[in-house]
């Protein structure tokens, strides 16, 4: 199965995607629907073993034009897409699971009713909504946005694979802690119960070393 990526041209520098081979597509292209792609490592190593790649043309047969909701440019679904450019891989299939091979296009040969807008910032992102929303608006008076915004933070957090990986590492810090508390209260058991060991070992070896009749006690007790 391979991971279908419908993005501009600065998907990849928000995301710190590298390129690793060639080039990303131009705002031009972009707006021109050119039919192009870049694709990730996984596809590239294992499609393309002998590294001959960029320059060579994929088809992307179930991108398929449906209108109102889907619109794709003519024939779409038949049409070869030429490699420009070779990504390197990003997880594409939760956090626990292996990088699929991944084909990013111009999101301008696949447009659907909505999309995503992603912003990197130095400053928490949340608070650049209204910003984002206002050129928008700048843009398109008629586009209507959404207020379902999270930052990336929070939308890892949610993934399942990410909360059963919190709640073992939670169980295992639990566990780690009883088992110091444990060790904590054998050793302080342990202390008393080891001064009177030594004290009663050293009060019988002097009786024994000042009994006339077992001299060799001492040595045996010495030994064991």
């Amino acid at each position: 199965m391979t991971s279908v990526n419908l993005v501009s041209p600065g998907y990849f520098a928000v995301l710190r995607i590298p390129l690793l081979q060639g080039r990303i597509w131009s705002e031009t292209e972009n707006q021109n629907g050119s039919h192009i792609a870049v694709i990730n490592r996984t596809l590239a190593q294992r499609y393309f073993p002998n590294g001959n790649a960029i320059g060579s043309s994929v088809k992307l047969p179930k991108i398929e034009d449906s209108p109102p909701t889907i619109l794709s440019a003519p024939r779409m679904a038949e049409s070869w897409l030429l490699i420009v450019g070779i990504a390197d891989d990003a997880r594409n299939d939760g956090l626990g699971g292996p990088v699929k091979p991944a084909v990013y296009i111009p999101f301008t040969l696949n447009m659907w009713q909505g999309t995503q807008i992603l912003v990197r910032s130095e400053v928490p992102p949340l608070t650049l909504l209204h910003a984002v929303q206002k050129q928008l608006a700048a843009v398109n008076p008629d586009q209507q946005t959404y207020s379902m915004a999270r930052d990336l933070e929070t939308w890892i957090t949610d993934l399942p694979e990410w909360q059963q990986e919190r709640l073992a590492a939670w169980i295992f810090g639990i566990l780690a802690w009883l088992a110091l508390a444990l060790a904590a209260v054998g050793l302080l058991a342990w202390c008393p119960m080891s001064w009177h060991s030594a004290r009663t070992n050293l009060e019988f070896g002097w009786r024994w070393a000042h009994s006339p009749r077992r001299s060799c006690g001492l040595c045996l007790r010495r030994r064991w």
